[in-house]
């Protein structure tokens, strides 16, 4: 059975795809050491005809868990997931509007999803950050860059072992 951390990766990945204009999303984050191990993953991950990206990648940054305030034997663990998007950056076209506009509508799609579709453990999906929106260098590639953060709040119950 997949843990919660993956069904909540899952769940925002269904999401983001749901979202018109989002592209390859990754349900986490991938590292090579070698020169051709990045050649063929960012080769799979850039449109070969019009040579852009449009890539988000999902990775959990943390999370810190309480017991206050809940009954024993539940705590609430708070996660938070890092949603890191890269589109290829274009001027003559407008990307920066279009870029903003799509952060805008990928932010709009997780306030009306308050459980992500997981009610039987997720209690609530705090409002989306987005603390950094830049121009970053994806492999060869010039992109508009975001990170989205998520903080999600699961409801756990301890099974104490005497």
């Amino acid at each position: 059975m997949p843990t919660l951390r993956k069904q909540i990766t899952t769940a925002i990945k269904g999401i983001l795809e749901s979202v018109s204009g989002v592209g390859i999303v990754q349900e986490y984050h991938r590292y090579t050491r070698t020169p051709e191990g990045f050649r063929t993953y960012f080769t799979k991950l850039i449109d070969q005809y019009t040579r852009t990206a449009n890539v988000w990648l999902i990775t959990r940054d943390g999370f810190t868990q309480t017991a206050d305030g809940v009954p024993i034997p539940q705590e609430i663990r708070e996660h938070l997931f890092v949603i890191s998007g890269y589109v290829g950056l274009k001027d003559s076209t407008g990307s920066e509007e279009t870029f903003q506009d799509l952060v805008d509508e990928i932010v709009s799609a997780f306030e009306s999803r308050k459980r992500l579709g997981l009610e039987a453990t997720v209690i609530h999906v705090r409002p989306p950050q987005v603390p950094v929106i830049e121009h970053f260098m994806f492999g060869p590639i010039l992109t508009h860059h975001c990170d989205i953060h998520l903080r999600v709040l699961e409801r756990r119950t301890i099974a104490y072992v005497a």
